[in-house]
C-alpha cells in the first residue's frame, strides 16, 4: 500500500488497508489462508500497521520489516466494517 504524498492525510491509506483486509477474508473463504502479510518500505510506517493489529512476521529478526495480521483478526475487522 502506498499513498502519494500529495494525498496523505485523507485516510486513503486506511481505506486501502481495510479493502485489502476485506479481500483477504473473501479469498480465505475459498482457499486456506493464515492472514495478510505486508512489507512496509520504511520503519516509520510500522505504527500505522500496528494500530490495526499487525505484528512482525519474524519477531526474532529486528531488521525485518515484514508484518502480518492473523486471519481471525482480518475477519473481525471485516465484520466491523460490514455492520
Amino acid at each position: 500500500l502506498a499513498v502519494d504524498r500529495s494525498q496523505q492525510g485523507q485516510c486513503l491509506g486506511e481505506k486501502l488497508l481495510v479493502d485489502a483486509v476485506y479481500r483477504t477474508v473473501l479469498v480465505a473463504e475459498q482457499i486456506s489462508a493464515i492472514g495478510l502479510f505486508v512489507d512496509p518500505m520504511t520503519p516509520n510506517v510500522i505504527p500505522f500497521y500496528q494500530q490495526y493489529g499487525f505484528f512482525p512476521a519474524d519477531p526474532s529478526d529486528s531488521s525485518q520489516l515484514e508484518m502480518w495480521l492473523h486471519i481471525k483478526a482480518c475477519t473481525e475487522i471485516a465484520a466491523a466494517i460490514c455492520e
